[in-house]
């Protein structure tokens, strides 16, 4: 179902994207593959989840509405995201595609929907909401600028000028609130799963699923900071400490569930959701230059005092 929403954002925006020089070489905006053959594969993706979904689990009506909800909402966001007037309410719809999948994983698995599966989808929509405010719209800003394609910064009054990226205020203050509403919700994630799952540790493996939890949101907050303090000065290190955000954030609903899954599901559950991020070859990059940044800091500081 996510290969099926990536395909068609790459096919309704294969126009816009030749354009921009870091996606003109991709297989559809150079012309490698044409749009049809990529929906296809996109529809056959679709497909393949449905056998499989039909033929290994005993699915309700309900699931299978849900699921039609989720893919309608991934086909309504790219369709109309680069024409939204208020982006940020495309913005939730494709926040609420992703939030679907917890709430469909819910429903298959145990038939309900408990307050655990209800704020997994909670962090979620959140979380794809400031993926395309703080990430993706700060990123293209000035490439859709040239296109006047409205995005939640240009919505919010940030500007490129001249090749220099200018984020207004109310866009700083939208991404601040959505990081604290995230690390709430994390901690929320915490809370039920200690009361709705089993905890084969006791209490103490409670107090360092807490302390892991609190450790993850630092360090999200912490690469947030750091990624606009140098969105100006250096492209590509601030890129990187998005990365390593990015990647924070990811953990930290699993690291909700330490103590409360047995260590091999616990596993299971962190490869599968950073897994997919290891194949990229950029997410390697950005941790690589994150390190050096960090490593680089204190030598730099050093060297001055030494002058």
């Amino acid at each position: 179902v996510h290969g099926f929403g990536y395909i068609l954002n790459d096919v309704c925006d294969a126009d816009s994207d030749r354009t921009d020089p870091r996606r003109s070489t991709r297989p559809l905006t150079s012309g490698i593959v044409t749009r049809g053959p990529a929906v296809f594969t996109g529809v056959s993706a679709v497909a393949a989840a449905t056998v499989v979904l039909g033929s290994g689990f005993s699915v309700r009506i309900s699931e299978w509405t849900l699921l039609a909800g989720v893919l309608c909402l991934a086909i309504t966001y790219n369709l109309f995201s680069k024409r939204a007037v208020v982006p940020v309410v495309t913005n939730m719809v494709l926040g609420c595609a992703f939030a679907g999948m917890p709430l469909l994983a819910s429903q298959i698995s145990g038939g309900v929907l408990t307050a655990f599966s209800m704020a997994c989808a909670a962090y979620q929509l959140l979380f794809m909401m400031f993926v395309n405010a703080a990430y993706g719209s700060v990123r293209d800003l000035d490439h859709e600028s040239r296109l006047n394609i409205v995005t939640t910064a240009r919505y919010m009054r940030s500007e490129s000028r001249d090749g220099q990226l200018l984020l207004s205020q109310p866009l700083l203050v939208y991404i601040v609130v959505l990081q604290l509403t995230l690390a709430m919700t994390a901690l929320y994630i915490r809370r039920v799963a200690v009361t709705s799952l089993k905890q084969p540790d006791g209490g103490r493996s409670t107090s360092w699923g807490v302390v892991c939890v609190i450790c993850l949101i630092a360090l999200s907050s912490w690469s947030l900071w750091k990624a606009f303090r140098h969105y100006r000065s250096d492209g590509r290190v601030a890129s990187a400490y998005a990365t390593l955000h990015m990647l924070s954030a990811f953990l930290s609903p699993t690291a909700a569930l330490l103590g409360v899954l047995p260590a091999s599901r616990l596993i299971g559950v962190a490869v599968g959701a950073v897994g997919p991020l290891c194949f990229h070859s950029w997410f390697a990059k950005a941790i690589v230059l994150v390190g050096s940044s960090v490593v680089g800091s204190p030598r730099a500081i050093a060297r001055r005092g030494a002058s």
